[in-house]
């Protein structure tokens, strides 16, 4: 990926801490990976802070009063993930998975057009149909 900024990273780095913190580095990828898809595909915006900060896309943007990252083992291992994300040449997954929540919530979303793609940890993954 071309253009990796400062600014991508510290914003991938956050949504990956707060999004999925205490999962595997592989779920943390994933969710990572999902936002790569967003910005590179043209329903959404084509910048990573502002695909992370657009309204009740990822919950932690609504939810928490505070986004420092306190756990600085897991603020580093965020740091891996965002970085592996932005300059891996081939996002292992496919470029169609572009959502994801939570194995504890049931989001009001219109199943009849995606479709489950893998479950790695707490979070379902999910393709368009």
């Amino acid at each position: 990926m071309d253009g990796v900024s400062d600014q991508d990273i510290k914003c991938l780095q956050e949504a990956i801490y707060h999004e999925a913190r205490g999962e595997s580095f592989d779920g943390q990828l994933y969710v990572g990976f999902v936002i790569r898809n967003r910005v590179e595909s043209k329903y959404f915006p084509d910048d990573f802070c502002k695909v992370i900060k657009e309204p009740w896309q990822f919950s932690y943007n609504h939810t928490l009063g505070s986004f420092d990252m306190v756990d600085k083992k897991a603020k580093e291992l965020a740091y891996q993930a965002a970085y592996m994300v932005l300059t891996v040449d081939q996002v292992p997954i496919s470029k169609h998975v572009l959502y994801y929540h939570s194995t504890s919530v049931k989001p009001k979303w219109d199943y009849e057009k995606i479709q489950e793609y893998a479950q790695i940890g707490n979070h379902i993954f999910y393709e368009d149909r």
